[in-house]
């Protein structure tokens, strides 16, 4: 065999190499994609939901809150739905059974954990507990969320690349900032803004940024 015969064959095995973990590439990019797309959102919704929550009716404020929400939640669908389009197609047929299945309870738990975000929020607006726990509640909701996410990828098949570490990271650092909403309440929502948003986006462009290491055989292979 010629040398040049040779190279095509190594650059043919170059890009079969590329192809075995291109959908684990685009699933990585679609998480961060997910996570910058959530940052954005939850930015607008809060200030539109700041702006009507100055007027300072309970009823407005109660719409407001349920109008944030369901924005949020369709945002999350939408972005969702997306990123569950991208199926690699190089798991066997028993981890992609395996990979529903967790996705199933992935999503229970966090509609268990939604429910229970939004049960104190509405407390929290009809005065039941103190307006100043809101920013607690949702930098724990958003924190714990993160460690699910972790449990459910830890529990998921193996592929390269996988959403793992940075879950835990995340949500330890979210969880930490708990304290300092507790020590400085009248800096709440200002202390949410900065782990939960725009961690949130930071923690988006991180992924995408390390996703190109799928690429490389044998990096970022859980």
């Amino acid at each position: 065999m010629e040398e040049k015969d040779i190279v095509k064959v190594r650059k043919l095995l170059q890009i079969a190499d590329i192809l075995d973990v291109y959908g684990y590439y685009l699933l990585r990019r679609g998480i961060g994609s997910f996570y910058i797309g959530i940052a954005a959102t939850v930015s607008l919704g809060l200030i539109f939901f700041f702006s009507l929550k100055a007027s300072g009716s309970t009823f407005i404020i109660l719409a407001t809150y349920a109008l944030f929400f369901v924005f949020i939640f369709a945002m999350i669908m939408i972005l969702g739905k997306q990123l569950l389009e991208i199926q690699p197609i190089y798991l066997t047929l028993p981890a992609q059974k395996e990979r529903r299945k967790y996705r199933k309870y992935y999503g229970y738990s966090w509609i268990l954990l939604s429910t229970v975000y939004l049960i104190l929020i509405f407390m929290t607006t009809v005065h039941v507990i103190s307006s100043q726990y809101s920013p607690l509640f949702t930098e724990a909701f958003i924190g714990f969320g993160q460690l699910g996410n972790y449990m459910a990828s830890s529990k998921s098949p193996k592929y390269p690349g996988k959403v793992l570490k940075e879950y835990l990271v995340f949500g330890i650092a979210i969880l930490l900032a708990c304290p300092m909403i507790v020590i400085w309440p009248e800096y709440g929502w200002f202390i949410v803004t900065a782990f939960c948003v725009l961690g949130s986006y930071i923690f988006g462009v991180y992924i995408i940024v390390t996703a190109n290491r799928v690429l490389r055989k044998g990096q970022l292979n859980e």
